[in-house]
């Protein structure tokens, strides 16, 4: 029987198997912004301590659908899931560091890391095109090198 297929926007925003495009991720990316932002305005409606905690929630929301897309944006460029874990961990830590720190050097050097980082992650995931053909976690999003489990494409590749 044949495996069924969900449809690609599900698949994008909750499945960590595959790889996604630039311009899928940034579609992607730049909806869910538009859907997050006015759901952290109505947060503010609900006085200090509401709006944290309802900020909480809306962070939790949006937290797996923009892991998954990094991470398929990751196998895109032939990252391990792994490293893309480790670049929000890194990411976490730095801003964590920057807002615990409140002057200082310190808190220099935690800003200018996560600025690096950003950066970093505009780059590698938002800019540089992916793996031309197939890499190990599938067919080229673009249908560029043919299919890998086509044999015959390995004997004249």
């Amino acid at each position: 029987m044949a495996k069924k297929r969900t449809h690609p926007l599900i698949e994008g925003l909750f499945s960590l198997d595959g790889r996604m495009r630039r311009s899928e991720y940034w579609i992607i990316s730049i909806c869910l912004g538009v859907l997050k932002l006015p759901l952290g305005f109505l947060a503010n409606v609900l006085g200090e301590d509401g709006a944290v905690i309802a900020r909480g929630l809306i962070d939790l929301l949006f937290f797996w659908p923009g892991v998954a897309l990094m991470v398929k944006r990751g196998h895109d460029r032939n990252r391990p899931a792994l490293f893309t874990v480790g670049v929000l961990v890194a990411i976490f830590i730095l801003a964590v560091a920057a807002g615990f720190f409140t002057a200082g050097a310190a808190d220099i050097a935690a800003s200018v890391g996560l600025g690096v980082m950003f950066l970093y992650v505009l780059v590698e995931y938002g800019c540089l095109d992916g793996t031309q053909g197939p890499n190990r976690y599938g067919r080229s999003p673009k249908g560029i090198g043919g299919d890998p489990d086509n044999k015959l494409a390995d004997v004249f590749a």
